[in-house]
């Protein structure tokens, strides 16, 4: 019972006194349960069967001290609602209580048990390894890094001219078509590589070389040419092309000092699977891939090329299996082993070999040093924190914090700060801590204050500060840092970074305290599952199993044990494991358990596509705004769009899209949305939709819109499918906007001619006429000239100016004398208005693919 208040006493006082009442009571009932659990840990150990009565005796306890808890906000529950663990074998419903102790000794298995977990984990795991995502499957390359298909362009000799300035030797490589290009050098030599197959002369090279070009000479490649350019004396070689030349055009240049400064190109590897090591060098639209032999070093090189700009490797790169070399532009491979493979992506050159390189972590031996240093938590003062009476020793902390003197204050502080962590009062730890940090010169920052800080951070979910924080130097790689920065890459989702992270933190990780233990090595195992390291996630279960499962853990442990047994080959395990994540109260555990759940059961054959869809739907209703529900997201999109459901597939994305823009399962929907409203406007599969629907689709989702050329064909193409339905106004203003914003050139002369077509259908010659005036050039071919010439003939007559029509009408038939011949019959046709007939092809409702302007034109004649 509280206590009442005394007459003429203070209300605050008051409060205050039937706080301390109710929290005396908590405490009390907890004694309690404490008690219960101890006598179970005896019994077990034992082989004694604990009664009921006695279990019933310590929920009633927890029951009555359970409003007491509702009614005071002070005191909050110490376990962090992220940590998590697996779900016993038999899931078998039990009373629920929130003592610790209780919790600890029910979720205590016999050795034997946990002996034979381990010694099973293995052999269910070695026949169903599975590739790293990051391993691409073996097909061909993207069509970037194949040799372009050769083509008169292509096919004309490159012209190469030399001359010298005050700058040094410049050599200028002209090309018909854009050509990717590779420079590098080797000692006194330089070897310049182009994927141009026809012979360049190099004669201009050695009569302007001088004193520069001691030697040069052609090497002809399956796939194009080599020059090789032996120095007499130390010059910077450098390549560029201009902007307008886009690699049609190279200029190499031999100074003594360097002339354009190369972007650096960077190397990742990739360690998630040892079996698959492989090295990536990011390369965008990268060439063909070319091998040649040095014929001074008698040894084999691969060399990659590129377009502009120029993109080269600052520094050599040494492997044990092979060497990445120092490049101008482009990728030069040195092999040390005969099995190196190297795949050339649209974005990436790939290197590895069968059974994977031999690679290690960058900073392997600064991670592996930490297991030896000191660790940041001390087990027997958190043990301390723990066990002692809650608000006695909060207030005797907070005491000595304000008692301190200035050279005692910060560390009285971190005693709370570390109270605050114990108790799981993140938050407030955080706090804490950065008032010791604001109250210190910037610079005289002690390491543990900021290790405190960040692991607080990451732990309230702020990874990106704790990782600004453990940057700094003051921390270095001391107090287990590696460790909370894996902790961090896995709050961020960076799960190959954390999984390596963990991996080289295995010591001090056993280090932390039991709650501790447990939030890392949830994160642990979730890392493992999403690289698929099924074995490292198996030990990591297995040691959640020692450490010990609290009921409110059980139902998120449950997902991970569900994905770790559908991943393996047990569907039944990891079924049940679903359902009773999906049953439980945890909120997020159901949504995460009920979206996997759903998927499986169709893959065992147990509902069908359309309860899957209902299933799905109804999830997305109930729980929003997290990762579950953007992977809910992602299915529904697939199932829409094989469903024909192509507005609400896309629908689906974009949402998944607003909420988490940079999360792996948004960005592969994204990529699957993109493909999808490609093939809408630009192949048959869209062609069933009605023309106001891929209207109304394209202006929702115009941000799908490919970039380049196959967006400007797929926007043509839709105005094609509304002039054929006399939706004239919205053809016409697509088309503006390719005119105005997107194209240049010839390109941009051909679409402002249809679109001079669309408005005179639609009543409108001045718009006509000033669509083709405004793109009007001097170098178009003689067929596109002479129907624009007649578009605007046409047009000038409509407005009245039938004098300035007749020697447009002159001028056009004088570049093709026979314009008119095949057209003569044209005029028997009937069924069109006069506005149509001059839009070609409109009376088959085939857009603009019937006839030509020409045509029209003539019989307006």
């Amino acid at each position: 019972m509280p206590p009442a208040q005394k007459a003429g006493e203070d209300f605050i006082w008051y409060g205050y006194r039937k706080w301390r009442a109710t929290a005396s009571h908590i405490v009390s009932a907890h004694c309690k349960q404490a008690a219960l659990a101890h006598r179970r840990i005896a019994a077990e150990q034992a082989r004694i069967e604990i009664k009921p009565a006695q279990i019933a005796e310590a929920q009633a306890v927890a029951e009555a001290a359970t409003p007491a808890v509702e009614k005071t906000p002070a005191v909050e529950k110490v376990t962090p609602a992220k940590d998590t663990a697996p779900v016993a074998e038999k899931m078998a419903a039990a009373p629920e209580t929130t003592s610790p102790p209780a919790e600890a000794a029910k979720a205590a298995q016999p050795a034997e048990q946990v002996q034979a977990a381990a010694a099973e984990t293995p052999k269910a795991v070695a026949p169903i390894q599975a590739p790293p995502p990051a391993e691409p499957a073996k097909q061909p390359a993207p069509a970037a890094s194949a040799p372009p298909p050769e083509s008169p362009a292509k096919d004309k000799a490159a012209t190469v001219e030399a001359r010298r300035d005050s700058d040094g030797l410049r050599v200028t490589f002209s090309f018909a078509a854009p050509t990717p290009a590779a420079l590098f050098r080797r000692a006194d030599t330089v070897w310049l590589v182009f994927d141009h197959t026809k012979p360049i002369d190099i004669e201009p090279i050695g009569a302007k070389g001088g004193a520069v070009i001691g030697d040069v000479s052609l090497l002809p490649l399956e796939k194009g040419q080599a020059i090789r350019l032996r120095l007499n004396r130390p010059q910077i070689p450098s390549l560029e092309s201009e902007g307008r030349a886009n690699g049609a055009e190279w200029t190499l240049t031999f100074a003594d000092r360097g002339q354009t400064t190369p972007l650096p190109l960077m190397v990742l590897r990739n360690i998630t699977d040892p079996a698959l090591a492989n090295v990536t060098v990011p390369l965008a639209n990268a060439g063909a891939m070319h091998r040649l032999i040095d014929p001074d070093a008698g040894d084999t090189l691969l060399v990659v090329t590129a377009p502009p700009p120029t993109r080269g490797l600052i520094k050599r790169q040494d492997f044990v299996e092979l060497s990445l070399l120092e490049s101008v532009h482009g990728v030069v491979v040195h092999p040390n082993s005969d099995d190196i493979k190297a795949e050339v992506g649209s974005d990436k050159v790939m290197l590895g070999r069968p059974g994977g390189l031999t690679l290690s972590s960058a900073d392997v031996a600064a991670e592996r040093a930490t297991a030896a240093v000191r660790p940041l938590f001390d087990g027997n003062e958190w043990r301390k924190n723990r066990e002692e009476k809650f608000f006695p020793r909060l207030d005797a902390l907070i005491k000595a914090a304000a008692a301190a003197g200035p050279e005692q204050k910060a560390q009285a502080r971190l005693e709370l700060a570390n109270f605050y962590m114990s108790r799981g009062m993140y938050q407030e730890a955080r706090g804490v801590t950065n008032l010791i940090i604001s109250d210190t010169n910037q610079g005289n920052e002690d390491a543990p204050v900021l290790m405190v800080n960040a692991v607080a951070s990451i732990l309230i979910g702020h990874p990106e500060r704790a990782l600004k924080v453990l940057t700094s130097p003051a921390i270095g790689n001391g107090y287990d840092s590696q460790l909370w920065k894996g902790l961090a890459f896995a709050r961020q989702e960076k799960w190959a970074d954390a999984r390596e992270k963990f991996k080289n933190a295995e010591f001090s990780i056993a280090a932390l305290p039991l709650e501790l233990q447990r939030i890392v090595t949830v994160d642990a195992m979730r890392a493992s599952l999403e690289v698929k390291d099924y074995a490292g996630a198996s030990r990591r279960r297995s040691e959640l199993d020692v450490i010990g499962i609290p009921n409110e853990m059980k139902p998120e442990i449950a997902v991970l044990r569900g994905r770790l047994a559908e991943a393996l080959g047990h569907d039944k395990d990891a079924l049940d494991a679903y359902k009773f994540a999906a049953d439980s109260a945890d909120r997020q555990a159901a949504a995460e358990g009920k979206q996997l759940e759903v998927p499986l059961r169709l893959k065992r054959g147990e509902i069908g596509q359309a309860e899957l869809l209902r299933e799905l739907e109804t999830l997305s209703a109930i729980w929003r705004g997290d990762g579950a529900e953007v992977k809910t997201l992602a299915v529904m999109a697939q199932i829409y769009a094989d469903a024909g459901r192509y507005s609400e597939s896309l629908a689906a994305t974009k949402t998944a899209t607003r909420l988490q823009p940079n999360s792996e399962p948004s960005r592969q929907s994204q990529d699957a949305a993109s493909a999808l409203f490609a093939q809408l406007y630009l192949s048959p599969k869209g062609e069933d939709m009605k023309p106001i629907d891929a209207l109304g689709m394209f202006y929702e989702y115009r941000e799908l819109t490919p970039i380049g050329r196959r967006g400007d064909e797929m926007i043509r193409r839709l105005a094609d499918r509304l002039v054929a339905v006399d939706l004239l106004d919205q053809a016409a203003e697509l088309l503006q906007y390719q005119v105005d914003k997107r194209l240049e050139g010839a390109a941009r002369a051909q679409v402002a001619a249809r679109l001079a077509m669309v408005y005179l259908t639609n009543r409108k010659p001045d718009r006509a006429i000033g669509a083709l005036r405004t793109t009007r050039i001097a170098d178009l071919s003689g067929e596109l000239r002479q129907q624009r010439l007649l578009l605007e003939a046409r047009a000038q007559s409509d407005i009245g100016r039938r004098d300035l029509r007749r020697v447009l009408t002159l001028g056009a038939v004088a570049v093709t004398s026979s314009a008119c011949v095949p057209f003569a019959s044209a005029e028997s046709e009937g069924g069109s208005t006069p506005g149509q007939a001059a839009i070609p092809g409109h009376r088959k409702g085939r857009g603009f693919h019937g006839s030509t302007a020409s045509e029209e034109a003539c019989r307006a004649d």
